[in-house]
């Protein structure tokens, strides 16, 4: 199950975490930054096709549900914004942010900003919030344009990846063949190959004949 695990993102002042995402999945992690008390967390994933964040700074559950629509395998452009006063999610330049009342503390980061799976320690807040995937699942898709707080991250700056590559070729050509997968009743109505049409041969007049 793939996972990237990458220095901790800092939320204490303000965290900006912004890629691109192309993806077919409905339910997957995107994101899970742990917090230094115990049980608090920011946490995105993909919740029925739609991008939901949640923080938890032990002051109560903050959800937020973005309307845009992301399971469609085409590129989304996303940013998750957080301080000490409100969360903001954004698709596409599409933001959807809690009131100012919303948040009201930072989060101080403990431990490594999780990208695209789970590991163990991530999923047991999770559970007990009833936000619930279970460690196995994982974000079947790709994350571009990694920008941690201003700065461009790539595959070389995590500390841990598993099942992951650089580059979205792979997973562009399994959207390729899943686009066609509605169509398959349709495509086999053709034959595999198409039989060989004798065509007429063109007229030619036999020599010797009285011109019509």
């Amino acid at each position: 199950h793939s996972l990237a695990a990458f220095p901790a993102w800092d939320t204490q002042d303000e965290g900006i975490l912004e890629f691109t995402l192309t993806t077919r999945s409905r339910q997957a992690p995107l994101a899970f930054q742990a917090g230094g008390r115990h049980g608090d967390f920011i946490y995105v994933d993909i919740f029925e096709g739609h991008l939901r964040a949640v923080v938890e700074k032990g002051q109560g559950t903050v959800l937020l549900h973005n309307s845009v629509p992301v399971a469609d395998g085409q590129p989304h452009e996303v940013s998750i914004h957080v301080d000490a006063h409100r969360l903001e999610i954004s698709v596409d330049q599409y933001p959807t942010r809690t009131s100012n009342r919303g948040v009201l503390s930072s989060l101080e980061p403990r431990g490594s900003l999780l990208l695209g799976g789970l590991d163990a320690e991530a999923s047991r807040p999770l559970q007990e919030h009833r936000l619930g995937l279970a460690v196995n699942v994982s974000l079947l898709g790709c994350l571009e344009d990694l920008s941690v707080n201003g700065q461009r991250w790539g595959l070389r700056d995590a500390l841990l990846t598993r099942s992951m590559a650089a580059g979205c070729r792979l997973e562009e050509d399994e959207y390729e063949e899943d686009a066609y997968g509605p169509y398959e009743a349709l495509s086999t109505l053709a034959p595999e190959a198409w039989p060989a049409m004798e065509l007429p041969e063109p007229c030619v007049p036999e020599p010797g004949l009285p011109p019509i």
